[in-house]
């Protein structure tokens, strides 16, 4: 086998890794990560195919400039372009684009993930019932990340649930995948442990993308989610009723208070350099200049080095320009998997594509009440889940441009 070849190989490998890790373990997506670039490197080298774009450059490339020049004419630069690091996270985007070029690839990417997922969800099920406390996956350590990256991958797989069965078939792979409800089995253990995790921006992501996952392909999915919450809120653990009840407080609440002080600081803190911003740092030293008259600084709220708000976290970091970049950047993820799902007429790759589609709005959701996108973990997982669907749409050109061939000769 050519050694271009077999670089290329073994960095799907650790592409499959990586994405096994991305819902378990930031170390272990991380090495994965390095080891997964390091060969498609080697491939490239040697090879040097056709490099590919995802459409999203120039806005990525306006965000990042933004963000530069906020950190140069900032307080402490060297802090926040040390922060400006995350910015090549979006490596995972192109990675899964070039790596996923056909559809058995596309097919284990599929069962890595939903066999890593319910295996640390099951694991985390019967940890919480030993020692009677929230989900919180000891790997990841912070209850809302892990909410939020189950959330987006939960979403990702609801839709090929079904497209999937005769893929498995023709592939002849293990009974365990073959039978009807099997993978129904996995996806329930899923959502258990979503649900027992009880991170309400997750919660709101998840009917978010479900909203929107019923009016382009099942809306009885919709009404059963509906209906499990409203068994929820009646029957439902303590805590768990506790959580759902609490999505709609904001008064007595201690988180939902502590997030409308936090934005109104926040938005204070942004009409003070409302056009290049204050570069990316911890905010902890700034709230007190900006606070609301009156409140208590020792509230834990002013302990969190950021306002919860991915918008408006970003215009404190880089002012309207940054933000202006965000939203068209973000704008750009959602217009070209939406313009996909209309066009492919494929059930599986459609419906993969779909699965990122409802994954990204679930994350626009929840990313209203958290600085996700200065969470590495949630950022990695979200690009895998993007690229995924990028690259469920260049196979789709592929075996298009492949068919005109064929019936031009």
């Amino acid at each position: 086998m050519p050694v271009g070849a077999s670089a290329e190989r073994t960095a799907y490998l650790f592409f499959l890794i990586m994405l096994a890790f991305s819902q378990i373990s930031i170390a272990g997506t991380q090495i994965a990560l390095g080891l997964c670039v390091l060969f498609f490197l080697i491939y490239w080298l040697r090879e040097r195919p056709r490099l590919l774009r995802s459409g999203l450059e120039f806005s990525y490339a306006a965000l990042f400039a933004s963000f530069s020049v906020a950190s140069l004419l900032s307080e402490r630069p060297w802090l926040s372009l040390f922060n400006l690091r995350k910015f090549g996270l979006l490596v995972m985007l192109y990675l899964a684009l070039w790596l996923i070029n056909c559809r058995r690839r596309l097919l284990w990417s599929h069962i890595v993930l939903t066999l890593a997922l319910a295996s640390m969800s099951l694991f985390e099920i019967i940890r919480s019932c030993l020692e009677d406390t929230r989900l919180r996956w000891a790997t990841h350590g912070i209850t809302v990340t892990y909410g939020v990256v189950i959330m987006m991958s939960l979403l990702m797989l609801l839709p090929v649930r079904k497209s999937l069965r005769p893929l498995l078939r023709a592939r002849g792979l293990p009974e365990l995948f073959l039978e009807k409800y099997y993978f129904d089995l996995l996806l329930l253990v899923i959502t258990i442990a979503f649900a027992l995790a009880g991170v309400r921006s997750a919660f709101v992501g998840f009917a978010a993308g479900l909203f929107f996952l019923a009016i382009l392909k099942e809306r009885r999915l919709f009404l059963y989610f509906i209906l499990v919450v409203g068994l929820s809120l009646l029957f439902g653990p303590p805590n768990l009723q506790e959580r759902l009840f609490g999505i709609f407080k904001v008064q007595g609440d201690l988180s939902n208070e502590g997030r409308v002080l936090l934005w109104q600081t926040g938005w204070r803190i942004f009409l003070a350099h409302p056009w290049l911003g204050w570069g990316w740092r911890d905010l902890v030293v700034v709230y007190p200049d900006f606070a609301p008259p009156g409140a208590d600084l020792t509230k834990h709220p002013f302990h969190i080095g950021h306002v919860h708000n991915n918008f408006l976290q970003v215009a404190i970091i880089g002012g309207g320009f940054s933000l202006a970049a965000f939203i068209w950047f973000l704008g750009a993820i959602g217009k070209s998997l939406y313009l996909a799902i209309r066009q492919l007429p494929d059930s599986y790759l459609r419906d993969t594509v779909l699965g990122s589609f409802c994954a990204f709005i679930g994350y626009f959701f929840a990313s209203q009440f958290d600085w996700s996108f200065g969470d590495e973990e949630i950022m990695m997982a979200l690009w895998l889940i993007v690229g995924v669907g990028f690259a469920a749409q260049r196979i789709a050109r592929i075996e298009e441009e492949h068919v005109g061939l064929v019936l031009g000769t």
